[in-house]
This record gives C-alpha cells, sequence and structure tokens, in this order.
C-alpha cells in the first residue's frame, strides 16, 4: 500500500459467501484504498476463501473456533493495525467514499464514535423498507453531519486508542456495545453522524428472520448489559418490567427522528405496523434477558446475522 494506513476496515463473513464477496469488493473500490486494509474474519468451516482476499489490501484470517458473533467482532478489532477501525457488517455496501468520509470526521480530535448513513439496499418489497425505518430510520440518508445522541451498533467506527483499553473484556462488551460506547464517550468524546459515509443496507424481507433478529440481539444485550453491571435481582426485576414501557419509547425515538426528514411521518406510519411488531417482541425479549440471561440468544444472533437470506 501505497499510503499512510489510516483505516482498518473490518468485516465478519460467514456461510453466504456472495453477498460477503459483494461487501468486499465494495470495500476494494474505495477512494481511499491506498490507506486502509481491510480485514476479513471468515467464520465458515470449509470451502474456498471469498474471492478478493488474495487484494495486497486484504488480511484474511480464517476461524470457525470463533463460537459468537461478538467474539468475531473483538478478533477483528485486535488484528486491525491502523488508527480507525470501522466495522461493517457483511450485508452491507459501502459508497466508494464512505472509508474517505469515516476519516475525515475523526479529523476532529473530540469524536470517538462515528456512525455512516443508511439506504436500503433492497427497497423492492414492503418488508424490507418497514424494516430499514424501523433498524435505521434514524441514520438513514438524508442525515445531518453531527453529534447524535445514540450511535449505531455493528456498523460504526472507533478510534483504536479508545477500544485498546477494553480489549480484555471486548468479547463481552460487544454483545452489548451500547454499553461499551457509553464508556468510550463518558470521557467527554462525541458521536458522529458523518453523511458522506454512505452503506447500502440489505434488510429483512422475511418477518419471522427479522423479529428473531432483534429478539435475540436485545437479549443478549440485556443480558450482557446486567453481568456488565453487577446487577443484583432487584434492579433486573425493575428493568424488566420497565419493559412494558420500551416498545412505545423506541416508537417515540423513531418518530422524533423522522419528523423533520423528507416524507418522514409517511414513512413511519406505513411502517409502523412491523416497527410495533419489532418493539414488541424484542423488549419481550429483553426482559427475559434480564431475568434468565441469553438462553440461546447468542446463537441465534450468529446465525441470523450471518446464515439468514434477506433477499429472494
Amino acid at each position: 500500500m501505497a499510503g499512510t494506513l489510516r483505516l482498518s476496515a473490518v468485516m465478519i463473513a460467514g456461510p453466504l459467501r456472495a453477498r460477503a464477496e459483494r461487501c468486499l469488493s465494495r470495500l476494494l473500490a474505495q477512494t481511499l484504498l491506498d490507506q486502509m486494509e481491510v480485514v476479513v474474519v471468515d467464520l465458515s468451516p470449509g470451502g474456498p476463501p471469498l474471492a478478493g482476499v488474495d487484494h495486497p489490501a486484504v488480511r484474511y484470517f480464517r476461524r470457525p473456533d470463533l463460537p459468537y458473533y461478538s467474539t468475531a467482532q473483538a478478533e477483528c478489532a485486535r488484528q486491525a493495525g491502523a488508527e480507525i477501525i470501522a466495522f461493517i457488517e457483511d450485508h452491507c455496501y459501502p459508497a466508494p467514499g464512505w472509508a474517505a468520509a469515516v476519516v475525515e470526521a475523526f479529523r476532529q480530535p473530540s469524536v470517538s464514535v462515528v456512525s455512516y448513513a443508511f439506504v436500503n439496499y433492497n427497497p423492492d418489497r414492503y418488508l424490507s423498507r418497514a424494516f430499514f425505518i424501523t433498524e435505521y430510520g434514524r441514520w438513514m440518508t438524508p442525515a445531518s453531519r453531527g453529534p447524535v445522541p445514540i450511535p449505531t451498533c455493528n456498523n460504526v467506527a472507533y478510534r483504536r486508542r479508545d477500544l485498546e483499553p477494553f480489549f480484555p473484556q471486548l468479547d463481552e462488551l460487544f454483545e452489548a456495545e451500547f454499553v461499551l460506547q457509553r464508556r468510550i464517550l463518558t470521557g467527554g468524546g462525541l458521536a458522529w453522524i458523518e453523511p458522506a459515509a454512505e452503506v447500502a443496507h440489505e434488510c429483512w424481507w422475511s418477518l419471522a428472520d427479522g423479529l428473531r433478529a432483534n429478539a435475540a440481539m436485545r437479549r443478549v444485550n440485556a443480558a450482557r448489559r446486567a453481568q456488565a453491571g453487577h446487577w443484583g435481582a432487584l434492579r433486573r426485576c425493575v428493568f424488566a418490567g420497565a419493559m412494558v414501557m420500551a416498545p412505545a419509547l423506541h416508537l417515540w425515538r423513531l418518530a422524533v427522528a423522522l419528523r423533520t426528514r423528507p416524507s418522514g411521518r409517511a414513512a413511519f406510519l406505513v411502517s409502523l405496523p412491523v416497527s410495533l411488531a419489532v418493539y414488541v417482541t424484542s423488549s419481550w425479549q429483553e426482559a427475559l434477558g434480564y431475568l434468565r440471561g441469553p438462553g440461546g440468544s447468542r446463537e441465534d444472533f450468529k446465525t441470523t446475522e450471518l446464515s439468514a437470506n434477506r433477499t429472494r
């Protein structure tokens, strides 16, 4: 690579090879490629490597022994060599200027976490459009550049120096990434959204898969949050009971985020049945996470994240 290493784009690959290769091809088309590396951690146990991993900018690790998505995320962070570590899911496809925009956002010393701006990769079905609004409506394009109260998870960039103090706990903290982000931001840093860092996100076309994925994520988040905070039984019960109000809170946050967007109110109303189903189902599972731990949610999250098709 000709330039100084500025950014590590990190991706976890699974059994759906075509979409992981599509993501990798978009990463290798970045305008900043001469100043970045692409770290790929492949969890598939067999078969040929992904097409494109022989590129000199790619560092490829086959690690079928990693049991959970969070352990793969932690491995990606530890293997990354640049000052900026930018996570991207294998079903996301960055625009050519994505990496350069992320680096530019981090030129501000106060910025510690950078969220991307999202468009829907497969908007041809109602369910994919509704899931996109439900899951990424707060960060979709057109976005306004600046601080955000809640950054994204999984698709998000950090300074390496902010992650390094947590390296021994990253396997656990990535299972409740908002806790990790809160700890990073406690020192006064900003979470930032960068509109020029545009990513096309493949969205669910199956209601069952989408509900299962959101439920698994929220249950494992809750279980890990309670564990990381050393919560006692009383606090777990209080937070579990508060989940009765959680769907309304999530809907309110989404409505507020969309109110100033072009066609935002219409998108919110059209997506409301799916949003409500997602928030009710995932809030119930979050309550179970507080009360009964992760159950099988860690395995479910890995399966839905890497093995469930999002398009026909």
